[in-house]
Parts: structure tokens; C-alpha cells; sequence
């Protein structure tokens, strides 16, 4: 994994996986995100899907958190060919009263079953061990979401609760340094 950070107000940042590019979100993208996000299948663990004008949003927040974080989703795109697939990142969530970091995925649907948000997710969540200083991370999974919850174990994350987002249950998986560190050969 390569991650290249660069400094001051527009933050350059892209890390690469094997087959995968993870980038900072452009309004330019907007076609791609809302296509993924807007989609009622890819979103079906959402409260509903986003709209047009709902994702220029989005895309305008992670932006904010990039230049006061230094973080926040980055699209996922496939390497070889350019084409944005999903978003895979670090954001923060409130959880029990307080904020935690989330390492969070979204795959379009028509790109399910082939490791990529598994492979994103693990660069994302090393990001957050190695260049954030993170002790800890979270995902947050609708425990009817296998698929999600397989992701969050291949990342090595166990599950420590439950709470309640956007009105539904959602297992809290989570992962300390030490257990990155066991899972990696890290440290």
C-alpha cells in the first residue's frame, strides 16, 4: 500500500491497493457517487438513498473533513481502468454519547463479490493506525448485513455492542492498535 499525503490547503491524497485507487472526492464525481449512493439496492442498510443534491452534499462534507481531519470517505476506484466503484474511509460517528472513528465502505452493486471492499477497508483502516494515530476504530453494521459484517471480520474486528443509527440496530465491530498490530505484524 502507497499512501501519498500532500500539504496545505488542497490536500492531495491517494492511496493504492493491488487493483484499487482510494482518492479524495471532487464535485466531478458527483455522476459516479450518486450513481452508487442513489442506487435503492447498494443503499438497502440505509434509511433510504440519496439524492442528487444529497450527494453534491456529502461530497462538499468529506471535502470540509479532509482539509480539518486530513480524512474522511474516499472514493474507491479500480485501478486499471478509472472507474469509481464505491467510497471507503474514515468518518466520524456518535456512538453511545460519544464520537468515534468509522471505517466505512460502500460498493456498488454491480461490483459485489470480489474482495474490493475488503481490500479498500484494509487500507483504510491502516491509514488510520499508521498515519492518524488512531488507538481504536469502529463500523458500524446492521447485524442483517452479512456481507458487511464479513468485511469488518476480514478486518480483523470483533464485535463490542450494539447501538441504534438512523433508527435501526447496528453491531458496533471493533478493532484496538494491538489487535491491528496481531493482524498486520505491525508495530
Amino acid at each position: 500500500m502507497a499512501a501519498d499525503v500532500g500539504g496545505g490547503r488542497d490536500v492531495s491524497f491517494r492511496l493504492e491497493t493491488e487493483r484499487l485507487v482510494l482518492r479524495e472526492e471532487r464535485e466531478s464525481d458527483l455522476a459516479a457517487l450518486f450513481a452508487i449512493v442513489g442506487d435503492a439496492e447498494t443503499m438497502a442498510y440505509y434509511p433510504r438513498p440519496f439524492t442528487r443534491e444529497e450527494t453534491l452534499s456529502w461530497i462538499r462534507r468529506n471535502r470540509r473533513r479532509y482539509r480539518e481531519r486530513g480524512y474522511g470517505l474516499w472514493v474507491i476506484e479500480l485501478k486499471d481502468a478509472g472507474e469509481v466503484i464505491g467510497q471507503c474511509g474514515l468518518t466520524p460517528q456518535v456512538v453511545e454519547g460519544r464520537e468515534e472513528i468509522e471505517v466505512g465502505w460502500q460498493v456498488h452493486r454491480a461490483h459485489w463479490n470480489r474482495g474490493y471492499a475488503t481490500e479498500a477497508g484494509r487500507a483504510a483502516r491502516d491509514f488510520a493506525f499508521t498515519s492518524c494515530g488512531l488507538d481504536h476504530l469502529v463500523s458500524l453494521v446492521r447485524p442483517i448485513n452479512g456481507a458487511s459484517a464479513a468485511v469488518a471480520r476480514k478486518l480483523g474486528m470483533t464485535v463490542r455492542g450494539r447501538t441504534v443509527l438512523w433508527g435501526s440496530a447496528h453491531d458496533i465491530w471493533w478493532i484496538g492498535r494491538a489487535g491491528w498490530e496481531r493482524e498486520t505484524g505491525a508495530g
